[in-house]
């Protein structure tokens, strides 16, 4: 991927509208999805900035929210038709 794709943390933040702590939370060393690589860099020294693909964590972001959208979707519907069927059973 080209360099054009890759920005500063201050940059990410403001384009993703997202603090630079939640964009570092979400960084997989730190439990999070996003992977080293793909969606960030690590300089190469403990002190170097990190950089960000911005496009490719919008990928991301969207898909964890469509996930979880669709998981509660699932367990609402199962939910509300368990109380419905017991109603009328």
């Amino acid at each position: 991927m080209s360099d054009k794709y890759w920005v500063s943390t201050t940059e990410a933040s403001l384009q993703l509208g997202r603090s630079p702590a939640t964009l570092k939370r979400y960084r997989d060393i730190n439990g999070g999805f996003l992977e080293a690589g793909t969606h960030y860099c690590l300089g190469g020294y403990s002190n170097s900035p990190c950089t960000w693909n911005v496009a490719a964590i919008r990928k991301a972001l969207k898909h964890r929210g469509r996930t979880f959208r669709n998981a509660n979707g699932f367990l609402h519907c199962r939910t509300h038709q368990h109380s419905f069927n017991r109603d009328f059973a």
